[in-house]
């Protein structure tokens, strides 16, 4: 078992005195070694981590660790603060968890074309755990996913230098490689983006291929990310179970040419990918958060719709509120209404302004509901939203494609940037008169 990225990211982030840990060396580490570095960081961080284990034993009968870190209270979620999370070891020398996962993308692909089918949490925890031949694996982490409210994600691969987005299936099976693409996919492209425009050199365009795919070659590659049913389709993966199961947003990573890179070349991994796995997770912090409540109380299983106000056509994926009235939804910067569903109370709905700034919280927008047996108290209404772009012109296309890489793909926030931005949309305005 070789020691993850994700878990030299951990040591760095844990506290100052991480890299102070015995004997450590880059390089292979069986599960015991491996378990060791784990017990050793939590000793030296016990205010800011835990160690715990999975309620599921793999195959040979280990132990499946987590380890956590936060600043305040371990083991506990805290309403407004978002869960992230890396996974590792995806082909572990046990069980493949890779494509073990129930197949959603079919059972979402199905819902897409009846009015009013579901666009998320589209499997119960009961359902995805009767799927037939589940690894033990499978099954822990299934319940891992329900059981915390985790906003972001990514799961760690190697033997090629991308980042993957969803859908990682083809909506057509007759086809192994076509464009997938999920409601978020815009927000999915930038996630991808912040990943491998800040790895040494998944982004690229001059670096060599990786033998296995000649990736650079590839048009879907640009940039270092992928659509990953453009790629190759996959059925049953994580990525896209945790997308359409629960409020997650996952991709993939592919962390080096080498899928089996020798224990020399482990710490330039860690090098490449660094400043990469730091600036993804900051990404949890993108769009926006709050409270859904009613007279104080909090409301949880509350549906959050959100429509994007420029193209006036709804982001059809919607997530849900947590047991402490919580939710989180990434969004990028840009204009949206968004509308709260909650039964056994009156719909609100609000306009906003989403403009993320790097290294800061979400924008807080709460909620408070109106139970359905009492008068609706008037809220903030009037959202009209703007005629649609058409987007099959070249040169709208070109301008939208300008606007997302010099804002979004660079993630840089700056008055400059600011002022690219204001200038790109008063040239789309006198193009389309929106």
């Amino acid at each position: 078992m070789r020691l993850i990225a994700a878990t030299f990211l951990a040591l760095s982030i844990a506290c100052n005195r991480a890299f102070e840990l015995k004997d450590f060396t880059f390089g292979d580490h069986d599960y015991n070694s491996l378990l060791n570095v784990l017990n050793e960081t939590n000793k030296k961080c016990p205010d800011v981590s835990r160690i715990y284990s999975l309620d599921e034993k793999t195959v040979e009968g280990r132990d499946l660790v987590v380890i956590e870190f936060t600043a305040e209270k371990p083991g506990t979620h805290l309403a407004g603060k978002p869960e992230f999370k890396y996974v590792g070891n995806m082909h572990g020398n046990e069980v493949d968890l890779n494509r073990n996962f129930p197949e959603v993308d079919k059972l979402e692909y199905k819902y897409e074309k009846l009015e009013g089918g579901l666009n998320n949490h589209i499997m119960s925890l009961s359902k995805a755990l009767s799927k037939m031949n589940l690894a033990p694996e499978t099954r822990a982490v299934i319940k891992w996913l329900y059981s915390i409210p985790f906003v972001l994600s990514s799961n760690l691969h190697g033997g090629d230098l991308v980042a993957n987005y969803p859908y990682d299936e083809s909506r057509d099976d007759r086809k192994t490689s076509q464009y997938s693409a999920s409601p978020d996919d815009g927000l999915f492209r930038y996630l991808a983006k912040s990943y491998s425009k800040h790895h040494l050199t998944m982004s690229d365009p001059s670096r060599k291929p990786c033998d296995m795919s000649g990736d650079l070659e590839l048009p879907e590659f640009k940039d270092g990310i992928t659509n990953g049913a453009k790629w190759y389709s996959v059925a049953g993966g994580m990525q896209d179970f945790n997308y359409l199961a629960t409020n997650c947003f996952e991709t993939t990573l592919e962390l080096g040419c080498n899928k089996f890179p020798y224990p020399e070349e482990e710490k330039n991994y860690w090098e490449e990918n660094k400043a990469a796995l730091l600036n993804y997770m900051f990404q949890v912090h993108i769009g926006i958060k709050g409270l859904i409540q009613s007279g104080g109380k909090r409301v949880g299983n509350a549906t959050i719709k959100v429509m994007n106000m420029p193209s006036g056509s709804p982001i059809k994926h919607d997530v849900l509120s947590g047991k402490q009235g919580d939710y989180y939804r990434l969004l990028l910067d840009g204009d949206y209404k968004v509308r709260v569903v909650a039964e056994g109370f009156h719909p609100e709905e609000r306009c906003i302004t989403v403009a993320n700034k790097q290294m800061q919280q979400a924008q807080v927008v709460n909620f408070d509901l109106t139970p359905s047996n009492k008068e609706r108290t008037k809220g903030q209404t009037g959202c009209i939203p703007t005629k649609q772009l058409d987007l099959s012109s070249g040169t709208e296309q070109f301008l939208q494609d300008s606007l997302y890489d010099k804002l979004y793909g660079d993630y840089v926030y700056n008055t400059k940037d600011y002022q690219l931005y204001n200038y790109l949309q008063r040239i789309l305005k006198s193009v389309t008169g929106n």
